[in-house]
């Protein structure tokens, strides 16, 4: 910019130079308009269309502001000062002229040839200028279509990035959408299993209260053992070993008591009237049924050219439900007894592994 200004200024002294000396009228166009260089955007000497059409071209375009006025008021203040120099020049000029009037052919001729010397060099840097302004008019050009191939570009970016910003905006409120439903349906799933783990919650403390509630409504007891116990007991019922319970009873109760017995036998009596006979009493009182039998006999018929006849089974697993009802509160100690067959030749029993439940259900 500061290059351009100096050839500006450097136009406008030569000219106001080439002026004064030469006397020349300004210049004027065929319409009789004065020619008004800052409308000659492309420089060719000439407003006319082709100026038109380069503004029309450029309308809408901004960039780096350019303040004429400031510049007019610089050039307006540099061409003062240059025609204060020709002021100055010119009363030089005049005494110049005073001199030469009074000089002689003979010492006038080296200061004209100096002169003529003088305006040939100036002639030179006027063309070399010259043909500097046209290369820089060159320059602009090549810069201005390169500015608008870079604005064209520029113009298809943004237009890009405007579609595509678009495409993301609309993709973005789907997905906006779609996470806020799917919210609205984690809050409603989550509601359920906050509704279903109260639930839960309630159902597990009414299984407290009914597991408290049971046991203290339906006391129990249990006992087993897994050795081998023996008797030949023919005439009283003794206690069988290992099985004997106690059960605290807190209010009118029904006691169930079962018993299970694996391999009981009885050996060393007669087949037909070798058993084992057991009951169950709770403190004094005897459980229903009574007492009961653990090996019962079988009738056997022809079996292999045997003749008929009866005999117990000598191993097996068995199981008996007893009870006692009513029972008033209080504590209750159960137990199995037993005794073989009483006969003139008694055998012994044998039991297994057995086990022993009591419970006591309440009646109201």
């Amino acid at each position: 910019m500061r290059i351009k200004k100096d050839l500006v200024v450097i136009v406008v002294a030569t000219f106001c130079l080439t002026a004064t000396i030469f006397m020349v009228v300004p210049t004027k166009s065929g319409s009789g308009s004065e020619y008004y260089p800052w409308a000659d955007l492309n420089d060719d000497g000439k407003v006319d269309i082709l100026d038109a059409i380069s503004l029309a071209n450029a309308f809408g375009t901004s960039g780096d502001a350019i303040n004429k006025t400031a510049l007019l008021l610089e050039v307006n203040e540099t061409y003062t000062r240059l025609m204060s120099r020709m002021d100055n020049l010119n009363s030089s000029f005049i005494d110049l002229l005073a001199a030469v009037n009074g000089m002689n052919a003979t010492n006038l001729m080296p200061l004209i040839n100096d002169l003529n010397a003088s305006f040939l060099q100036l002639q030179s840097n006027m063309a070399a200028l010259n043909a500097n302004i046209v290369q820089l008019q060159g320059s602009n050009a090549s810069l201005w279509t390169s500015l608008t191939q870079l604005k064209a570009q520029v113009d298809s970016i943004n237009y890009t990035l405007s579609t595509r910003i678009g495409t993301l905006e609309s993709q973005v409120s789907t997905m906006s959408t779609t996470i806020a439903a799917m919210n609205a349906s984690l809050i409603a799933q989550q509601s359920k299993i906050d509704s279903l783990n109260a639930t839960l919650a309630s159902l597990l403390s009414r299984v407290d209260s009914l597991e408290a509630n049971y046991s203290s409504t339906i006391p129990s007891n249990s006992t087993y053992s897994i050795s081998s116990s023996q008797t030949s007991e023919a005439y009283s019922w003794i206690d069988m070993q290992g099985m004997s319970v106690t059960v605290e009873v807190n209010k009118t109760s029904r006691l169930f008591i079962m018993f299970s017995v694996s391999s009981a036998y009885c050996t060393g009596g007669p087949d037909e009237t070798s058993t084992i006979y057991i009951q169950a009493v709770a403190n004094s009182t005897q459980a229903m049924p009574g007492n009961v039998s653990l090996i019962p006999a079988v009738q056997v018929s022809s079996l292999w050219n045997l003749a008929a006849h009866a005999h117990p089974i000598r191993f097996g697993a068995y199981s008996f439900d007893f009870y006692v009802s009513p029972v008033a509160a209080g504590s209750y100690t159960v137990k199995i007894q037993w005794q073989v067959s009483v006969t003139s030749a008694q055998c012994t029993g044998t039991v297994g592994p057995r086990s022993l439940l009591v419970m006591a259900i309440p009646l109201a």
